[in-house]
């Protein structure tokens, strides 16, 4: 792609993203109210029309029936970069500072729906570092989903039963936060029925802890699968009674609604209605972290668009709905407004998805069907969904050479001619893995999942073939294994790993056995600084994990077929945190100049 393509493809994003009127949008004759819905840690497969079995969402499912539906919508791996991209629509490059705290270069998400004349509020989970006030809320009902002055014990018994709330009126302490919120919806849309409103609904379900709804049989129920099935099935009533209050007050067919989740969904079982199993990947950057379902309520008619669409995109299709003009602002405004495809029309070109991310540093771009690492990985997602199959330069086939090519200009051309040029990111990528044109020393072999582990352990092997991984100027490599790979979500590690017998193979024959010593990859509980602080996620003591620990070194002759064949014992110590494992081996060529 060459530079001159580039900015002709900017410029049309541009002149799509930033059409918004003057003049605001009618539907039905009249300017529409919006109701923006983030569930939280409900991932694409969450989703009853997505084909999951063991999750019930008839509400969410109907609304699905009478929207646009895109299925190529990503988010960040965790919700407040989501919510920060929302709210500001940009990317977490230019604003994000640290754990809901980020600055604004524009006005926030309220802010301009309030000033295109829009009553606002909020209601749900805010996990932001402003007030309501500041971004743009008249009215709200919020919980601040930190802890505070709270002990982590407290925070996680008051995360929905005896919640205390932010509210306009002021302090507030729910019985269940999640009836509260909806009650405080509901009664903004009563009060404010003859003028437009834009209701951001942030729901706290289904987060953990994974507790009993008021609808759940056993009240008492300590198993987190279960629950949570419960809690999606819960939020879903609530959108439910959103809708149906919607109708009542005949405002519904007036009514813009959008349907999203904040991240992927924490790492519990979702049954796929064709016999496979899908556990999410919150916190991590790959696609079940960031897939996430989208469709638009807009005319009642049902369509499926294939648009790519990320979470900056919310805000000039909001501006444009409100009639507020962003031309002012275009060099700030990161996403493309979707008006185009929700009024039928041709579509967008936006070519591709990007994200930054940066606890732990990440970054990649996207097409529909291929998805760039800064670090060199490429992935076909639609073949790959797991990303567990990388192709870099070494073992690239035709297509994947074609799409690293197209991706990596992009990729490219966006840190040295755009705005990301100018901040902090692109000199921590660098610092990281190199300039992105770099041939990639370091290389990601393969991933490897094991579910429904149990207490007892089961045997493992995994066999890979490295062959088209090996460079031909260079003979000696390190192998290592870890648990997770740049991750911020310890569900995909609670599992153990005790790595038995590491063998290399020459066209099928043995040539080197590795002593590993048992490496043992572990979780244990610290259960003092659990009794300390009641807080489960921080009472893990992690070996293994986000870091790379050696098998030893390898000398490979050219012009072979080599393989690696590894002995495990895997096992799951904890019943309520640990039935998946992710492995992953690496591959690092060894300079011996400089050692």
């Amino acid at each position: 792609m060459s530079k001159d393509f580039f900015f002709l493809v900017m410029a049309m994003l541009a002149t799509a993203g930033l059409s918004g009127q003057s003049q605001p949008l009618t539907l039905n004759g009249q300017k529409p109210n919006v109701v923006l819905i983030v569930t939280d840690d409900m991932g694409y497969e969450t989703i009853g029309y997505n084909k999951v079995v063991n999750f019930r969402t008839p509400n969410i499912d109907t609304l699905a029936g009478e929207s646009i539906v895109f299925p190529n919508c990503d988010a960040q791996p965790l919700c407040v970069p989501s919510r920060v991209q929302l709210i500001t629509g940009q990317y977490n490059y230019r604003n994000y500072i640290n754990w809901g705290s980020f600055n604004l270069e524009m006005p926030a998400l309220g802010s301009m729906m309030r000033d295109a004349g829009y009553a606002t509020g909020a209601f749900g989970k805010w996990h932001l570092s402003r007030s309501p006030e500041e971004l743009g809320f008249d009215d709200y009902s919020l919980f601040d989903g930190s802890p505070g002055n709270l002990s982590y014990a407290e925070f996680f018994k008051r995360y929905y039963y005896n919640s205390p709330l932010k509210e306009k009126s002021g302090d507030y302490i729910a019985a269940y936060a999640p009836d509260r919120f909806n009650q405080q919806l509901l009664r903004f849309i009563d009060d404010n029925k003859t003028k437009p409103f834009f209701i951001y609904y942030p729901m706290s379900l289904a987060h953990n802890p994974f507790e009993p709804t008021p609808d759940s049989k056993d009240p008492a129920c300590r198993d987190w699968q279960r629950n949570f099935e419960d809690m999606v099935a819960y939020a879903d009533k609530l959108i439910g009674r959103v809708i149906a209050k919607l109708k009542q007050t005949g405002l519904y067919d007036n009514t813009v609604i959008i349907y999203t989740g904040d991240n992927g969904t924490k790492t519990l079982a979702h049954i796929m209605s064709d016999g496979t199993t899908i556990y999410g990947g919150k916190g991590i950057h790959t696609n079940d972290g960031c897939h996430v379902p989208l469709f638009v309520k807009y005319d009642g008619k049902s369509r499926l668009s294939e648009e790519l669409v990320d979470f900056t995109d919310f805000y000039p299709t909001l501006a444009e709905i409100a009639g507020y003009d962003l031309n002012p602002l275009a060099e700030k405004v990161d996403g493309a407004s979707l008006m185009p495809v929700l009024q039928n029309g041709p579509g967008r070109e936006k070519p591709y998805i990007f994200s930054t991310y940066f606890e732990p540093l990440s970054c990649y771009i996207r097409n529909a069907q291929y998805k760039l690492y800064y670090d060199g990985r490429l992935f076909n997602i639609r073949n790959d969904p797991r990303e567990l199959k990388p192709y870099y330069v070494q073992n690239d086939r035709p297509q994947t050479a074609a799409a690293r090519m197209l991706l990596k200009s992009a990729l490219e051309d966006l840190l040295d001619e755009t705005a990301l040029s100018e901040y902090p990111a692109k000199q921590r990528l660098q610092k990281t893995f190199g300039p992105p044109a770099e041939l990639k020393r370091k290389l990601m072999l393969g991933g490897f999942i094991f579910d429904s582990l149990q207490y007892t352990p089961r045997q493992g092997k995994i066999r890979l073939d490295i062959t088209d991984f090996l460079s031909s100027d260079a003979v000696d490599y390190n192998l290592g294994v870890a648990r997770m790979y740049r991750s911020g979500n310890s569900g995909l590690i609670y599992a153990n790993a005790v790595v038995k017998d590491v063998k290399i193979l020459h066209d099928g024959k043995v040539g080197k056995r590795i002593d590993s010593g048992g490496l043992v990859l572990s979780t244990e509980r610290d259960y003092k600084k659990l009794k300390e602080t009641g807080n489960p996620l921080i009472s893990f003591v992690y070996k293994g994990d986000d870091a790379v620990i050696g098998l030893g070194t390898l000398s490979i002759r050219a012009a072979e077929k080599v393989e690696i064949e590894v002995d495990l014992e895997v096992f799951n110590p904890d019943n309520q945190w640990g039935d998946r494992l992710m492995l992953y081996f690496f591959l690092e060529g060894v300079d011996h100049e400089s050692g």
